[in-house]
C-alpha cells in the first residue's frame, strides 16, 4: 500500500462541520491515512471557544484509531496560507484533501487510486460531489464554454479528464501543489481565490496555457493529468453540508442568490 496523509482546512466557527466531515469520511476510506492534519483558522470577529476543537479532534482520533494533528491559527490568515502550511506539514507523496464541509456518502477507493496515480503519473483525482455529468456547462448557449467529459482507462478503471484542479475531496501529488502554493504566495502573500490562482499557475507553467473548455481535453490528459474518478454517471461520493455557512469570506453574488445568504452566510 502507498501511504498518504489526509489534510483538512477548517475554520473555528464551523467545528461542528469538521467533526461531521471526519466522522463521515474516515470509515468510508478503504485505506486509512497515515496521519490526519487539520488546519483551523479563527475568523476575525467570531467567538473562539477554547479547547472545543481540541476535544473534537481527540474524540475522533480515539474513535477512528488514526493520529490527528491540529494546527490552530488564531487569528486566522486565510485559506491560501492554511493550504501552504498543510502541504508543508504533510510527509507523503500524495495527500487526500478536503474542506470541513463535505459528508462522504459512500466508500472511497483510495488504495487502488493511489497505485494508479503513481503508476501513470497522475497529479489530481477528485471524487465528485455530483453524479458525473457528460458535459459541464451545457446550460450555456455558447458551446465554447462547455467541457465534454473524455473517458479514459487506467488499469481497467475509467476516469474522466477533469477541466481543472478542484478543492473538493481529492487526491493530489503533494510536491506539485506545494510548488504552486510557494510560488503564488511568494509573489503575493495575501493571495485570495486560491483555487483559481493555483489553476492559473498550473495551466500556465505546466500546461503551456492549457484551459478548461472543449479542445483542451488531450492536453489536460497528457500534460496536466487531472482526472475525476469514474466514468460519466459515476455516482457522487460527497455532499456539501456548508453551503449556508461559506468559509471563504469573499463576495459571491451567485452563491448569495442561490442560497439566500449575505457574503455567503445566513443572517
Amino acid at each position: 500500500m502507498i501511504a498518504y496523509d489526509l489534510i483538512v482546512t477548517s475554520v473555528h466557527d464551523r467545528a461542528d462541520l469538521l467533526e461531521r466531515t471526519l466522522r463521515s469520511m474516515l470509515p468510508q476510506l478503504d485505506q486509512p491515512p497515515a496521519c490526519v492534519l487539520v488546519h483551523e483558522d479563527a475568523r476575525p470577529g467570531r467567538e473562539v471557544v477554547e479547547g472545543r476543537t481540541e476535544e473534537i479532534v481527540a474524540a475522533v482520533q480515539r474513535d477512528a484509531g488514526v493520529p490527528i494533528k491540529l494546527i490552530a491559527t488564531r487569528p486566522g490568515t486565510g485559506l491560501a496560507l492554511a493550504l501552504l502550511r498543510l502541504y508543508e506539514a504533510a510527509a507523503t507523496e500524495f495527500v487526500l484533501y478536503t474542506q470541513e464541509d463535505f459528508d462522504v456518502v459512500r466508500g472511497v477507493p483510495i488504495a487502488g487510486t493511489l497505485a494508479t496515480m503513481r503508476r501513470h503519473g497522475l497529479n489530481h483525482v477528485r471524487f465528485n460531489k455530483r453524479n458525473t455529468l457528460p458535459i459541464k456547462g451545457h446550460h450555456h448557449a455558447d458551446a465554447r464554454k462547455w467541457w465534454t467529459k473524455k473517458v479514459v482507462e487506467f488499469d481497467g478503471q475509467p476516469f474522466c479528464v477533469s477541466d481543472h484542479i478542484y478543492f473538493q475531496l481529492c487526491l493530489n501529488r503533494r510536491a506539485l501543489l506545494l510548488e504552486g502554493l510557494k510560488e503564488i504566495l511568494g509573489a503575493n502573500p495575501s493571495a485570495t481565490r486560491i483555487e483559481a490562482a493555483v489553476n492559473h499557475w498550473f495551466n500556465t507553467k505546466h500546461g503551456g496555457g492549457c484551459g478548461s473548455v472543449d479542445g483542451d481535453q488531450d492536453a489536460r490528459q497528457t500534460k496536466l493529468k487531472t482526472f475525476i474518478f469514474g466514468g460519466v454517471d459515476e455516482p457522487r461520493f460527497i455532499v456539501h453540508t456548508g453551503a449556508e455557512r461559506r468559509s471563504q469570506g469573499w463576495a459571491d453574488p451567485d452563491h448569495d442568490r442561490k442560497h439566500g445568504t449575505v457574503m455567503g452566510e445566513k443572517r
